[in-house]
């Protein structure tokens, strides 16, 4: 068979969703054209391939074959990002420059726009897909319409990208910048949707696809307003578009598009209108009108079911189908076409289809009583999480950019389940929760792989951990669970009300952030520590030892809560317990052995170093050639790299190479956590080195870091989450215990306590006890006796 006669094959078993057959099909052509030595055939088969890996979920090979297609000099960067923004997009223009103006290349471009949308990376689909339309300009309408949905769905991702990061951010610049992004990218999105026009008079398939993804936005954008998410997002009440769209899309014909977009459109529309039925402001629209939403659900999904002939748009259907049947109250019928989707996805390891139903089917059983199976359902949805996470489809964006609406929700409905039950597993829901955090942790980091935090969240618990009391401290719904685990391996728990803490939390955590809180009273702040103490420790405290040490699994939004600070009317929990805040219940070994230690620090100012992160004058830190006397005079080994040594490359490069034999990092300068991974960083001689810079240590050492120390660092101002930047750090850097502060402190104080700590390591005190007991020194201090002082430091385990 010729070669074209294999492209136009494989084009025909792409539309009947034989996606492996049409790349196996246009692997042949590529051979042939090869041998003919057809450059332009080359690159078609090429693109041709990267089409079919994309219906097959195999994003990131797609992405691969492109770039080879388009002879962009192997630019595999573009596909794993392990470049700066800036050098990326620079890199990418250059490139793209280059490119020839024929129509392949454009259908190439435009492919790459939208692997790498799917591979969340749209700032670049953008760049890729505006050099697209503007070489598109003397071809088609149709063309330039296809480019101009391609756009438009890559400023859908672009939007939902902001809308995750407004969620998870408390900084306020930064949670403001996102709410702007997002507005940005909704309307600009819209905008590129309403100009995809047919030419004739009947109506595009581009368009009718345009249509539904203007209404699923719309949809998605209405659903975050009205839960107050986005409330001061100031773009209209979109009702009426809704409402307008859903009728026109009512009377389409989707059954005129190819096969697969077929299928796949049906289904979308049938989601779309399941979401706008359950919806009572929605709903009654169309109630009025005497249309049952449900049926007509139902109907688009049952005739899309008869023409699939591919397992993963089956499965899709199949769920969607399943769903309708739920709503309807068909509880039977719901659960067979679930079960069936769900083995469908299985089949062909289609793990990011597979949790969606293995969670509707979790409450489809809890609403038969068949709480046993929901049970097994959920953990099984939070296992294809996983597979996703570590497979070549985890850069999807969903897992990236719709991290509290899909994946969160998975993990809090299980807990919510397990926590209801009569007599609860309590180290079950540990596990859950640990799991939690972890998928928390990484979506901060936009990193889905952290080798030495998942190795503790997936063993059992240590002999270490057994000994110690650990006290689990998280939200569900309305309500804090604090869950103890004693000494023995028994466990209790107190169920609290959240916005009795949270008010309480909020207040405490804007006095300390305060540049007055030195100067307050403390009596004014005992006031809140003490109500803290009452609402958290109190009721968990005759399971308690009278002193020893204490391990917090915590929620990031109580990670921002100096736990040594509570007091119980009498004395600070600090003067009983040497406190550990774990993030994965397992505490690290808190022995040191080997005191060797790589010192980073700026004790001068780069006079010529400018960054937006520091808009001003950024004051030098000359304790820190105390706080590396004090360091040197108690360790065995130091190797400093100061001032105009400390380099971001310099730091990175000894961190790799000096790792395994210094296991200690000590770092003082200044910086910042966030709960905005931008904004955190540790600043050195020549830029700031940002959270996300210091992915390559993990892959290029695997060797963990005994301790982590982050002197004269801070917090974000306002920042209620802003610990989540400390553990961020700890996470990348791949430190199995981190010694940080919760807001900015005096620098000799901290030298002071600094030389203690490590005085007390010399001694033979395991880390939390030398912390405490450097602590208990500035308390003791009449001129550091002000928490202010010495309550800010915790030490964090892996």
């Amino acid at each position: 068979m010729s070669a074209r006669k294999l492209t136009q094959k494989g084009h025909k078993q792409l539309q009947q969703g034989e996606g492996q057959k049409a790349l196996n099909t246009w692997s042949e052509a590529y051979k042939i054209y090869q041998q003919l030595n057809n450059s332009d055939g080359e690159t078609g088969s090429l693109i041709n391939q990267s089409l079919a890996l994309q219906s097959l979920g195999l994003y990131t090979r797609s992405c691969e074959t492109l770039i080879t297609a388009l002879k962009l000099e192997d630019k595999t960067w573009i596909c794993s990002g392990n470049q700066t923004k800036v050098k990326q997009q620079q890199e990418l223009m250059n490139a793209l420059q280059k490119q020839s103006r024929g129509k392949t290349q454009i259908l190439g471009l435009k492919n790459l726009g939208n692997v790498l949308r799917l591979i969340g990376k749209p700032e670049i689909s953008e760049i890729v897909l505006k050099e697209a339309l503007v070489i598109s300009k003397s071809f088609s309408k149709e063309l330039q319409n296809s480019l101009l949905l391609s756009l438009a769905n890559t400023e859908r991702t672009s939007y939902q990208k902001a809308s995750n990061k407004y969620q998870i951010t408390e900084e306020p610049v930064g949670k403001k910048e996102a709410l702007n992004q997002a507005e940005s990218r909704f309307i600009q999105a819209l905008n590129y949707y309403q100009q995809v026009k047919s030419t004739g008079n009947k109506k595009s398939d581009t368009e009718l696809l345009a249509q539904l993804n203007q209404l699923d936005l719309l949809l998605e954008q209405f659903f975050k307003k009205k839960s107050v998410i986005f409330d001061n997002l100031k773009i209209s009440n979109n009702q009426q578009s809704i409402y307008d769209l859903t009728k026109k899309l009512l009377v389409a014909n989707f059954g005129k598009l190819q096969t697969n977009k077929s299928i796949y459109a049906s289904t979308q529309f049938s989601d779309i209108l399941i979401k706008i039925a359950a919806n009572e402001d929605l709903s009654r629209i169309f109630t009025n009108e005497k249309i049952n939403l449900y049926n007509a659900a139902l109907n688009i999904g049952l005739s899309a079911l008869d023409k699939t002939n591919n397992k993963r748009a089956e499965s899709f259907t199949k769920g969607t189908v399943g769903k309708i049947y739920d709503n309807l109250g068909q509880l039977e019928k719901s659960e067979i076409y679930l079960e069936e989707a769900l083995g469908l996805a299985q089949s062909v390891r289609a793990w990011d289809i597979a949790y969606q139903w293995q969670q509707e089917l979790a409450r489809l059983y809890q609403k038969l009583g068949k709480f046993d199976r929901a049970n097994k359902a959920y953990d099984a949805a939070i296992k294809s999480i996983e597979q996703v996470q570590s497979s070549s489809l985890s850069a999807n964006p969903e897992f990236k950019f719709n991290f509290k609406d899909r994946i969160e929700a998975v993990y809090k409905q299980y807990l919510n389940l397990l926590l209801s039950r009569e007599k609860p597993n309590f180290n079950q829901i540990i596990q859950v929760k640990q799991k939690l955090q972890l998928a928390e942790i990484k979506n901060f980091l936009q990193c889905n792989y952290l080798p030495t935090f998942e190795k503790e969240v997936y063993t059992n618990d240590t002999n270490n951990s057994k000994v110690l009391p650990i006290i689990y401290i998280f939200q569900i719904k309305n309500q804090v669970e604090i869950i103890i685990k004693t000494k023995d391996n028994l466990f209790f728990r107190h169920t609290a009300n959240f916005s009795e803490i949270t008010s309480g939390i909020d207040d405490l955590i804007n006095l300390l952030q305060s540049p007055d809180f030195l100067t307050i009273s403390e009596s004014r702040f005992l006031t809140y520590s003490q109500n803290i103490y009452d609402l958290l420790v109190l009721p968990i405290k005759k399971y308690l030892p009278d002193e020893g040490e204490l391990v917090f699994v915590l929620d990031t939004y109580f990670q921002n809560v100096p736990f040594s600070l509570l007091h119980d009317g009498e004395r600070y929990l600090l003067e009983d317990y040497a406190i550990t805040v774990s993030l994965t219940s397992k505490t690290a070994p808190l022995v040191t052995e080997n005191l060797k230690v790589l010192v980073a620090g700026l004790s001068q100012a780069n006079t010529n170093l400018k960054h937006p992160l520091f808009p001003g004058n950024i004051t030098p830190l000359p304790e820190v050639n105390t706080e590396i006397s004090y360091i040197r005079n108690n360790t065995t080994e130091v190797i400093e790299l100061i001032n105009a040594g400390f380099t971001s490359n310099n730091f990175q490069e000894s961190m790799v190479k000096r790792r395994k034999d210094f296991p200690l990092i000590h770092i003082s300068t200044h910086g910042q956590f966030s709960s905005d991974p931008h904004k955190t960083f540790i600043l050195a001689w020549d830029k700031p080195i940002n959270v996300r810079e210091f992915e390559n240590l993990l892959k290029n050492n695997p060797s963990p870091i005994d301790l982590l120390v982050l002197s004269a660092c801070q917090t974000a101002k306002g920042d209620k989450r802003s610990a989540l930047g400390i553990a961020g750090m700890a996470a990348m850097v791949g430190a199995q215990n981190t010694l940080a502060t919760l807001w900015l402190v005096n620098a000799k104080s901290t030298s002071e306590l600094m030389g203690d700590f490590y005085k007390n390591l010399n001694n033979g005190l395991n880390k939390a006890q030398a912390l405490r007991q450097a602590q208990l020194a500035l308390l003791k201090n009449p001129k550091y006796s002000h928490p202010y002082y010495w309550s800010p430091f915790i030490l964090v385990s892996k």
